[in-house]
């Protein structure tokens, strides 16, 4: 920083400094930002709280109207309803893949509502514990426990669920997103809904507990408080692709191991991704972890 004088005494211009030029400069640059951040971010994060909070109640709302769409649809094993327009967000679609049945979101671009919302919405549901998720439950004309459409997972630009074409019978089915069912309807799909880009990996419930050393295929791979009977497991069996055969093996094992325990009971299976969830007292957990690691030794010990 320096400072003029007007002149000296000879008439020459006098120059004096205080030999700190580089600490004045950087501490007025240090200011200058300081101010500027008074003055802006502030501003900022407010439009980011609202915009966070206009989106997230757009997606309720869209949850909302989806559900009731869901409910009108009739669909069967041979014959599938048309394509359906969810307001004006997203139109909804039914395809049938070999052996597999897909429920397909097209969302349309530019609104509010968008995968990654929907997405968070539904993780956000899971880690609540206890109001399910964004699977989709299809209930039958015939009565009986409704079967569910593992999702929503991502699909393109869009959304999809997908179920065993072979898990419907002719009757037709009616949705609903299983966090607007009864309590007593919940399949407890928890954790299959989240795509890798919200969970950095592959899809899985927020709270998943993976033993440190794993003995085996089969393992507990997570535990959540609620529920009917006070505790939902959920145990899978690692058995790669295509082996449907596998897992139905290990199910039927698993369940003559806790037949003795009439507080263990059965709430929803995933054969594509070999998961099983148990309902279960809390005490039973240990039995659980026994009966896993039975079927793990029988597994090794047949080579």
């Amino acid at each position: 920083m320096k400072i003029f004088g007007r002149r000296d005494r000879g008439g020459a211009e006098v120059e004096w400094t205080s030999g700190h030029e580089r600490e004045l400069e950087e501490g007025e640059a240090d200011m200058a930002g300081l101010l500027q951040g008074l003055r802006k971010p502030a501003a900022n994060d407010v439009g980011r709280r609202l915009g966070a909070g206009l989106q997230r109640r757009a997606t309720e709302r869209f949850l909302q109207v989806l559900d009731k769409v869901l409910q009108r649809c009739e669909i069967g094993r041979e014959q599938l309803p048309g394509e359906a327009a969810v307001g004006d967000w997203a139109r909804l679609s039914f395809v049938r893949q070999e052996d597999t049945l897909g429920i397909r979101l097209a969302l349309e671009p530019g609104k509010l509502v968008d995968r990654q919302a929907i997405l968070a919405h539904d993780q956000n549901l899971w880690s609540s514990g206890g109001v399910g998720s964004l699977a989709i439950l299809l209930h039958s004309a015939g009565g009986g426990p409704p079967v569910v459409a593992v999702g929503p997972g991502v699909a393109g630009t869009g959304l999809e669920w997908t179920l065993a074409a072979a898990e419907l019978g002719p009757a037709g089915y009616r949705g609903r997103l299983e966090c607007f069912a009864a309590p007593d309807q919940r399949r407890y799909a928890y954790g299959l809904a989240a795509g890798a880009e919200l969970a950095g990996g592959e899809p899985g419930p927020l709270s998943q507990q993976e033993d440190e050393e794993e003995d085996g295929p089969c393992v507990v791979f997570s535990r959540q408080e609620g529920g009917p009977k006070g505790l939902v497991v959920g145990v899978e069996g690692k058995f790669g692709e295509g082996q449907g055969g596998e897992f139905a093996a290990f199910e039927r094992r698993l369940l003559e191991l806790l037949a003795s325990h009439a507080a263990c009971e059965l709430i929803s299976r995933f054969p594509t991704s070999g998961r099983l969830y148990l309902a279960l007292e809390p005490a039973l957990l240990g039995q659980v972890e026994e009966a896993i690691g039975k079927i793990n030794k029988e597994l090794a010990d047949r080579g």
